[in-house]
C-alpha cells in the first residue's frame, strides 16, 4: 500500500502543476488580450486646388492649396499648405500638378519636400501642347514625428504661368496616407 499512495501522489503533483500552467497561460492570454494594445492611428489627408493662380519662373513654389476632401487625424493645414507628421511610419505620398500652356521645350518639376529638402521629384517637357501639362510623382517615404512635407512646382517658362485648378475635377493635389 505504501507504493501505491507514493504513485498516486505523484500523479497528484504532476496533474497540479498542468493546471497550474495552464491557469498561468489561461491568465497570461487574457492579460495580452485585455489590455489594450497600442493602435496605429489612422492618418490620411488630400489637399487640392480649386482655383488657378500665377507662379513665377526657375523659383520652387510651394503649391497654394486652398481646399481638403478629406483630412483625417487632422495633420493637413491648408494654412502652411503642409502635412505635419504627428505619428511616425511609412506614408505613401502622391502629388499632381498641372500648369497652364507651357511652350515646347519649357519644363515642369514637381518635387515632394520634407522639411525643406526634396526627397522625390518628376518632370515633363514637350514638344508640342496646346492644353495644360500635368506631372505626378509618388512614393512610400519613412516620415518622422514633427517632419513637414509639402509638395512644390518649378517650371522654366521666362514668365508667370498659372497653377490649373479647378471646382469639377482636381488637377493638383496632393494626397498622404499612413501605411500599416
Amino acid at each position: 500500500m505504501v507504493k501505491n499512495r507514493g504513485k498516486g501522489l505523484g500523479i497528484f503533483t504532476f496533474i497540479l502543476v498542468l493546471i497550474s500552467l495552464g491557469l498561468g497561460g489561461y491568465a497570461l492570454y487574457n492579460s495580452l488580450m485585455l489590455t489594450p494594445q497600442p493602435e496605429e492611428p489612422e492618418i490620411k489627408a488630400r489637399a487640392y486646388l480649386t482655383a488657378t493662380y500665377p507662379v513665377s519662373t526657375s523659383t520652387w513654389h510651394t503649391v497654394n492649396f486652398n481646399a481638403l476632401d478629406y483630412n483625417i487625424g487632422g495633420d493637413f493645414s491648408l494654412s502652411t499648405d503642409s502635412f505635419n507628421c504627428t505619428y511616425a511610419g511609412y506614408y505613401l505620398i502622391s502629388g499632381m500638378a498641372s500648369l497652364e500652356v507651357l511652350p515646347a521645350g519649357n519644363i515642369l518639376l514637381i518635387g515632394i519636400y520634407i522639411n525643406d529638402t526634396v526627397l522625390v521629384s518628376g518632370s515633363s517637357t514637350h514638344s508640342s501642347h496646346h492644353d495644360f501639362i500635368s506631372v505626378g510623382v509618388t512614393d512610400l517615404l519613412h516620415l518622422e514625428e514633427g517632419d513637414s512635407v509639402q509638395l512644390k512646382i518649378w517650371h522654366s517658362y521666362g514668365s508667370d504661368r498659372y497653377v490649373y485648378g479647378s471646382t469639377l475635377h482636381t488637377y493638383t493635389y496632393l494626397s498622404i496616407m499612413l501605411t500599416e
